[in-house]
């Protein structure tokens, strides 16, 4: 199979794209579910975003593979699976590593997923070897936030902080490498702190990671020897105490950018760091739509934002409207098959309407859920772990797939 065709200007649904799929995961998270053979009981939350609560994707650009590494956490979902989307070949979602739950039957000493409770470990070692060597050690499912990258000069994927499988929410600030290829995890004997709603794009040009803590921005180098790895790329500017950004990264200028909703700042600003030479922190208003067009506001909770480096511009994705209960909004004035495109220089908003399927409101922040699919050239939207894959195509093709300028 190859990657559908889709018109310019229209976004179709992927058939039999989801992931909530009974041969894969249970459709009631709350019942108990066979699973490959083995018992995997500890869903919780009903029938809600689960899986992909406050979770993002990470996209595999050598492989064409997009990934869900260890999703669920908190008190949503314990699954600590691995599944894998099949951009170029079926478009559908398999699952390439197990939960570490059910050697044997439901409930055996072999079980390394804790019953929900409080002060719940965020690693899992497997001590008797029932699901590899013996000693080997497990990530607990976390809410990943925007903070899984895929690093392409080693093939791993970086799996950094967030809120692990624990009634509390216990904040874990493991560092993970997990290798696609052959399944396998590496716990890092490294911690970046309190990860909780963390922001992190890869830098291609540097071969590094950017993450942002709400503070600072900062630096994670996988060339260098485990201890050594990170370093500050600004001053500690507490800019928020709380924060639900999302990021991605501009090539050609070499920028660091986010959108989403913060306590210091609120919404409706786009935030950036200049990377060029001295890293420097900018907050840039953009500028609302006029009638007869929605405005636009970037108040949402972590939306989808991409950098299209084929077209020079940001894509953002809105999704659902509504109030979380926490007293901020959630993607106000948000439209169903509109993304905007925002120009990096002037930082003026487009509206993009999209003809064709009608993608659903969904529940919660987006995260990196919505992906540039370079390859195919269009992008990619996981809304929601109950809903197919929903791919825009652009409506401007005068430059498709030529080779993306790297710098200005």
């Amino acid at each position: 199979m190859t990657f559908p065709s889709i018109n310019p200007g229209q976004v179709a649904a992927l058939t039999a794209s989801y992931l909530q799929n009974p041969s894969l995961v249970p459709t009631d998270p709350q019942a108990m579910y066979t699973l490959n053979g083995q018992y995997l009981s500890h869903y919780l939350g009903g029938n809600g975003n689960l899986l992909w609560s406050n979770s993002g994707l990470t996209y595999d650009s050598t492989r064409n593979k997009i990934l869900s590494v260890c999703n669920g956490g908190h008190a949503d979902c314990a699954d600590n699976s691995v599944y894998e989307f099949d951009v170029d070949g079926t478009q559908t979602w398999s699952r390439v590593f197990d939960a570490t739950y059910g050697f044997g039957g439901v409930s055996t000493p072999g079980d390394l997923i804790p019953s929900l409770a409080n002060g719940l470990p965020s690693v899992y070692t497997d001590t008797s070897g029932h699901y590899g060597a013996a000693g080997l050690q497990y990530p607990a499912s976390r809410h990943s936030y925007g903070s899984s990258v895929y690093m392409p000069s080693n093939r791993q994927i970086w799996m950094a902080g967030g809120i692990q499988w624990d009634q509390a929410g216990g904040t874990s600030g493991d560092i993970w490498w997990y290798d696609p290829s052959a399944h396998t995890f590496a716990l890092q004997g490294e911690s970046i702190g309190d990860g909780n709603g963390m922001s992190a794009a890869w830098d291609p040009h540097r071969q590094w990671i950017y993450f942002h803590n709400h503070a600072s921005l900062n630096i994670y180098d996988p060339s260098k020897s485990a201890g050594s790895r990170f370093s500050a790329a600004s001053a500690d500017e507490g800019q928020w105490t709380s924060a639900a950004m999302n990021a991605c990264f501009d090539m050609r200028r070499r920028r660091y950018v986010m959108a989403g909703w913060n306590s210091a700042f609120g919404g409706g600003n786009l935030y950036y760091y200049d990377l060029l030479s001295t890293p420097t922190f900018s907050t840039r208003k953009t500028q609302p739509l006029a009638a007869p067009f929605i405005g636009f506001s970037v108040a949402a909770e972590a939306p989808g934002i991409l950098y299209d480096q084929v077209r020079d511009v940001y894509i953002i994705w809105l999704g659902y409207s509504g109030d979380d209960g926490n007293g901020h909004l959630l993607n106000t004035g948000a439209a169903s098959n509109a993304v905007w495109s925002v120009d990096p220089d002037t930082f003026a908003v487009t509206k993009i309407q999209f003809t064709g399927d009608t993608v659903p409101i969904s529940q919660g922040a987006t995260w990196t859920r919505f992906i540039y699919n370079v390859q195919n050239d269009v992008y990619l939207l996981f809304n929601d772990w109950r809903q197919n894959c929903y791919a825009f195509c652009h409506p401007d093709l005068t430059n498709r797939f030529a080779m993306p300028n790297q710098d200005l």
